[in-house]
């Protein structure tokens, strides 16, 4: 599966596709063994290309869990781009990618998509704004900004404040970055933070709990 590029952050959107996703943010909040019949929110920082999004509802259909997944993009892809870019996804990601694209008009602002046994709350803005009226607190977050050196405005101390306090007390949150600011505003926040196993090639990730 090839990447998509961001030309805004010179970054790729992903190295290792649906397996990356899965290890960094499905797996490093233990999402298959906490997520069951009961509803369950998910909340996340960069929605990018929508995968997080599908692996995750995927996962929620699986379970019949109910889920509300809250997400934030500054620099929405245009939705045409985004189904060329779905028709390089895994095949069992391709039902749920066609009904969320049927519904998927975003303006900026809160959109509002349902699809399966999933609501999707999407913020199109500054996430630092939008998260002041973020819907409900999160079960875990996905913080899957481009890295703090391109875009730093995604791992701010005043940011992942605000995740903190819209996040569930022993709620987590995972990520690829294990820079030096990502794990101060963290800490700041309120998160103890741990070095897991990350993605090749990287060699770590950080998994975090709110205390």
């Amino acid at each position: 599966m090839s990447a998509p590029f961001s030309a805004t952050y010179n970054e790729p959107y992903w190295i290792g596709g649906a397996a990356e996703k899965t290890h960094v943010f499905i797996e490093g909040n233990n999402l298959p063994q906490r997520m069951g019949q009961t509803p369950f929110t998910v909340a996340e920082l960069g929605f990018g290309t929508g995968l997080n999004l599908l692996l995750t509802a995927q996962l929620a259909e699986h379970n019949a869990t109910p889920l509300t997944f809250v997400s934030y993009e500054l620099h929405p892809i245009a939705v045409d781009e985004l189904a060329r870019i779905h028709q390089d996804f895994p095949t069992e990601l391709q039902p749920l990618s066609q009904a969320f694209l049927a519904d998927c008009k975003p303006q900026p602002g809160w959109n509002r998509i349902t699809f399966a046994t999933t609501i999707l709350h999407l913020f199109i803005g500054d996430a630092t704004e939008g998260i002041l009226t973020h819907p409900q607190s999160a079960d875990c977050w996905f913080l899957d900004g481009f890295s703090p050196a391109t875009n730093p405005d995604m791992w701010t101390p005043e940011l992942l404040s605000h995740v903190s306090r819209h996040t569930k007390t022993g709620g987590t949150a995972s990520t690829y970055s294990v820079a030096r600011a990502t794990k101060d505003a963290l800490a700041a926040a309120g998160f103890n933070y741990t070095r897991a196993k990350g993605f090749p090639p990287k060699w770590h990730m950080l998994k975090a709990t709110k205390t």
